[in-house]
């Protein structure tokens, strides 16, 4: 199909979309970058990626294709492997003896992905699809690659029943490194980290118990029993991942430890794999058992690019701040709220999607939780005095273009981070808070000895997150709500100005009475826990929540810069913030509980 770009921006020019001055400056940088004034206009939230696929649907006549309840055949669906499906938002769906149907984010990526024209053998007949539609596609490759591996992995691990704790305790540490490197130990244990990695797993549990070992993973910040394998399991597992690690070495221990465990995982014990054409890097973490040796995993993987702010929950208003900041870099955003609000989720995907050739980003992190090519990442060490505070000294004396700090840990730190940012850098930081609302960390920065001018001056926005369980479409039921729910509903949040969200974001067609907005609660089960086994580690996946975020984004205009400057109280902050279009945390409760992502228990 050729793309012809002209007739895409006359008609986004005539539909009013954009005003003449913005589609030229975007065009401009779209050719100075090398990609399609769509994707620009879509970055700086001038247009959404709902109403480029309009355009797109309108000029080339492409229709539209919902794959929601399509069972995608295996053969179809791997015609496009799964990385380059997520790089080019590209779904293979359908197929015949002369057509392939592939289901596209984006038709500017159509020219990119020609090579399936001649490695199918077949023509490319593209369909467009949304977000939803496309991620919920997605899954259909971890379910099919969950079946084939986790059968595999039972098959393999019922074939080492000669190795035991036993046998490897008379072994000496050349021969025990010698045995991790068997080439039958190397597949299964690259089969388990690939049946982690294909269910979107942060960390691999590994537990002996007296009569198997138990497998578990933390999916969307909870953990899954994943399978049960043969007791011994554990301990060829730990004698992989000890190789791996490089352990024992450089550690001095006694002669008793030696002979007791030649091979002994070091606190920070890493290793990296290649998994598809990405790296991931895996910290050991051991810790001795009743039954065994406990280990944990975690992964963290290299130049993942799967987050995005959409993915995370931003939208809207809230979404368009936040990416209007990155292109412009410059202020200081502070991504604040509870422990396990999913803060450091949103600092990594800050930094992804910021990470170029032509941008030096320096981070300081108390502990480098995800390894990324092209960003200077630096770790804190106390033992030597090298704090968050002089840290943030230190780089703000280096040629840098944005400086990210996870997290700011006292006032010092904080006011070294606005100084960067007043100086036209562009500064992000994580900050813990007990505050329920932006404005209310905003009055108490003033509160904290730190000038008005300063935050006024450079701050850019603040994020205030907090993560809920995400309902599943198992474990929910449908609710209406009466009057008295309303009532108590409207005094918690402005229910017109959600609503008015919900329509303008394309969630609702049109202004529905709230007594018959569908809602959601969730359905708490009172079965058994589910067996470890690959089977039921199927199930469970279909079944489980996960978290999702909820945010309150304000952003510093003209008008909220005034009242810091005459330090103007919290509420007073919050009011001009919500005038200006802000939805609180709660009214982004209600958005996403229309949704049905998360149950209206957690508002009412």
């Amino acid at each position: 199909m050729f793309i012809d770009k002209n007739k895409v921006a006359d008609l986004i020019l005539e539909t009013g979309l954009i005003n003449r001055e913005d589609f030229d400056l975007a065009r401009a940088e779209a050719d100075n970058k090398g990609v399609s004034v769509c994707d620009i206009l879509v970055r700086q939230g001038k247009m959404s990626e709902d109403e480029r696929r309009d355009v797109q649907m309108k000029v080339y006549g492409a229709s539209f294709v919902n794959l929601r309840k399509r069972k995608i055949a295996k053969d179809i669906l791997f015609i496009i492997p799964e990385p380059l499906a997520r790089r080019y938002g590209v779904i293979a769906f359908e197929r015949d003896e002369k057509n392939l149907k592939v289901a596209i984010l984006n038709l500017d990526n159509l020219e990119k992905i020609d090579f399936l024209r001649k490695k199918a053998g077949l023509r490319i007949i593209p369909r467009l699809t949304d977000r939803a539609s496309f991620s919920g596609a997605l899954l259909r490759y971890q379910e099919l690659l969950r079946d084939e591996y986790g059968a595999a992995i039972q098959k393999e691990f019922l074939s080492f029943q000669t190795i035991s704790g036993e046998s490897l305790a008379e072994l000496p540490r050349e021969k025990l490194l010698e045995l991790a490197r068997d080439k039958r130990i190397n597949f299964v244990f690259e089969l388990l980290l690939r049946h982690a990695l294909t269910q979107g797993a942060s960390n691999i549990h590994i537990e002996p118990r007296r009569d198997d070992t138990l497998i578990r993973y933390r999916i969307g910040g909870v953990l899954y029993p994943a399978m049960a394998l043969p007791k011994n399991a554990a301990v060829i597992l730990a004698l992989k991942i000890k190789a791996l690690s490089g352990l024992g070495r450089g550690a001095v221990l006694s002669k008793r430890k030696i002979e007791e465990d030649p091979l002994e995982i070091r606190p920070d014990g890493r290793f990296q794999l290649g998994f598809d054409g990405k790296g991931a890097n895996f910290q050991a973490r051991s810790v001795p058992s009743f039954w065994g040796e406990r280990i944990v995993l975690n992964i963290l993987r290299e130049g993942d690019s799967g987050f995005s702010l959409e993915n995370l929950g931003f939208h809207g208003r809230g979404l368009d701040v936040p990416r209007a900041l990155m292109d412009k870099k410059e202020k200081l955003v502070l991504i604040a709220g509870k422990k396990q609000s999913g803060r450091t989720t949103t600092f990594y995907t800050f930094l992804d999607l910021l990470k170029s050739p032509g941008l030096s980003i320096a981070t300081l992190e108390d502990s480098i939780g995800f390894q990324m090519l092209g960003i200077s990442q630096t770790a804190t060490n106390p033992e030597i005095g090298f704090n968050i505070s002089n840290g943030v000294r230190r780089l703000a004396k280096q040629d840098i273009d944005v400086l990210a700090v996870d997290e700011i840990d006292n006032l010092n730190a904080l006011s070294c981070s606005i100084d960067i940012a007043n100086e036209d850098k562009f500064v992000f930081s994580v900050l813990e808070t007990e505050e329920n609302s932006t404005a209310k960390i905003i009055a108490k920065l003033g509160s904290a000895q730190l000038s008005s001018p300063s935050i006024a001056f450079g701050l850019g926005a603040v994020i205030l997150q907090k993560l809920l369980p995400k309902l599943s479409a198992r474990n929910r039921r449908e609710h209406y709500l009466s009057v008295s729910e309303i009532k108590r509903l409207s005094k918690q949040a402005d229910l017109e100005k959600v609503m008015d969200a919900l329509v303008e974001e394309r969630v609702l067609a049109e202004k529905t009475p709230w007594s018959k907005m569908l809602f959601y609660k969730s359905v708490i089960e009172k079965d058994n826990p589910p067996q470890a086994d690959a089977s039921s580690s199927a199930k469970a996946t279909e079944d489980r929540q996960g978290k999702i975020m909820v945010s309150e984004v304000l952003k510093i205009s003209p008008m909220i810069k005034e009242l810091i400057l005459k330090n103007e109280t919290a509420e007073k902050i919050e009011r001009q913030a919500r005038q200006e279009g802000m939805l609180t945390l709660t009214e982004d409760m209600v958005f996403k509980a229309v949704q049905g992502l998360v149950s209206l228990d957690e508002i009412l």
